[in-house]
C-alpha cells in the first residue's frame, strides 16, 4: 500500500477501508497492529525491493487491472510481482529463472552489508541466557559437525510454516484435512522453527489458518484419501474458475466467485461424505474465463495491468490441452448435452 508503482498508476486505496476488510475476514481474530504496519510500511518496502532488483536487470509490475464491474468481493490493487520484461506475454521465459536472479540480487545486497549465509545448515535450536533472551542457536552442518552461532543483536527467526508437518497440522488445523487432494506445500515447511521458538518461550497464535486452493482434480470413483497420503490427484489450475460447482447430490455449493478457500469449505459443509464437487462448463469456457477477469494467480490471460505471466504453465492453451488430457483418462466427462452429462455423473 502506497507504492511508487502504485502512484504512477495512479492508484489510491484507503487505508482504514483496507485495514478494516482483512480484519473482517478473520473475523478480528487477527493483530489489527500487524495489518497496521504493512498498511503503512509495505510501499517503502516495496520501493527498497524494487530499486534492488532492477539494478539486477529485473522489473516489478503492480496487478491494478482490477474488473471492470463491481464484484461482491473487494480486489484490492496491491500485488507486485517480479518479472524478467514489462507487459510482455511469455516474458517470465521461466519462473525458475527469474526465481533465481531475484536470490542472486538478495544475497549479493546481503553480503555486501556484512552478511554471511550458511546453506545446509540446519538449526537445531535456540540459545538463550540466563535472563530468558535469546542469544543465538545452534545448527548442524551438512557434514553432521555442530556449529554455535552467537548473536551481538538479536535473533530473526524466519522459517516458514508447519504445512508438511501431519502431526503438527493435526493438533493445530485438523481443519486442513477437508482437502482429499494433494499437497501443494514446500516440503521443507516442517514446523522446525516455530517449535524452537516455542521452546525458547514464544507464543503461537490462537487462530492458525491455511489456505486451501481448489485445484486438485480427481476422478469421478475416486475413493475418499487425505492430502498426506494422496497419489492419485492431478493439479487444475482451471478449477479455481468461477464456473457452476455442484456437490454429488446435484446441488450447487455456493457463490462460485468467491476467495480461494470458500468453495472449499462449502463443500467440506454440503458435501462431508466426499468433500469433492462437479464443476461444470460448456465450449464457450474461453470466452467466460475473459469475462471473469480473475486476477493473481488464477488468471489465465495475459493482460497489461496484471503481475502475473499465465503462459507458463496455465494459459488458455496450456488448459486446453490439460483438459484433453484428463478427457482422455477419465477425470473429466464430456458430452453434448447437458442431460447427457448428468447420466455419465450419476
Amino acid at each position: 500500500v502506497g507504492s511508487s508503482l502504485q502512484k504512477e498508476h495512479g492508484v489510491e486505496i484507503d487505508k482504514m477501508e483496507i485495514m478494516n476488510d482483512f480484519a473482517h475476514y478473520a473475523h478480528n481474530h487477527c493483530a489489527i497492529e500487524q495489518t497496521r504496519q504493512w498498511v503503512e510500511n509495505s510501499g517503502e518496502a516495496v520501493d527498497w525491493y524494487r530499486d534492488l532488483i532492477e539494478q539486477a536487470g529485473l522489473f516489478v509490475e503492480l496487478e491494478y487491472n482490477m474488473p471492470p464491474q463491481e464484484t461482491v468481493y473487494k480486489m484490492w490493487p496491491v500485488g507486485h510481482g517480479t518479472v524478467a520484461e514489462l507487459n510482455t506475454p511469455g516474458h517470465l521465459g521461466g519462473a525458475s529463472e527469474v526465481e533465481g536472479r531475484m536470490q542472486e540480487a538478495l544475497l549479493t545486497y546481503f553480503e555486501q552489508c556484512g552478511g554471511r549465509s550458511s546453506f545446509n545448515t540446519v538449526m537445531e535450536c535456540l540459545i538463550s541466557d540466563d535472563s530468558g533472551n535469546v542469544v543465538g542457536a545452534y545448527a548442524t552442518r551438512s557434514d553432521g559437525s555442530t556449529v554455535r552461532i552467537n548473536a551481538s543483536a538479536g535473533v530473526i527467526v524466519a522459517t516458514g510454516g508447519y504445512a508438511s508437518n501431519e502431526a503438527m497440522m493435526d493438533a493445530l488445523q485438523p481443519e486442513f484435512k477437508k482437502s482429499l487432494a494433494g499437497l501443494f506445500a514446500f516440503p521443507t515447511a516442517t514446523g522446525d522453527g516455530i517449535k524452537a521458538v516455542l521452546w525458547a518461550g514464544g507464543e503461537l497464535t490462537r487462530h492458525p489458518a491455511n489456505c486451501l486452493f481448489g485445484r486438485g482434480a480427481v476422478p469421478p470413483d475416486y475413493a475418499i484419501g487425505e492430502p498426506f497420503t494422496d497419489t492419485t490427484s492431478e493439479y487444475f489450475s482451471f478449477g479455481e474458475q468461477p464456473f457452476l460447482k455442484v456437490g454429488k447430490n446435484g446441488q450447487r455449493l455456493c457463490n462460485e466467485s468467491a476467495p480461494y478457500l470458500f468453495v472449499m469449505n462449502a463443500a467440506a459443509q454440503k458435501c462431508p461424505g466426499d468433500r469433492a464437487w462437479y464443476e461444470i462448463w460448456d465450449s464457450n469456457w474461453a470466452d467466460d474465463v475473459a469475462r471473469f477477469h480473475t486476477i493473481a494467480c488464477s488468471t489465465l490471460i495475459m493482460r497489461e495491468g496484471g503481475n502475473h505471466d499465465p503462459d507458463e504453465y496455465m494459459s488458455i492453451e496450456v488448459v486446453s490441452e490439460v483438459i484433453e488430457d484428463l478427457v482422455s483418462r477419465g477425470f473429466i466427462m464430456r458430452a453434448d448435452t447437458v442431460e447427457e452429462l448428468g447420466e455419465m455423473l450419476q
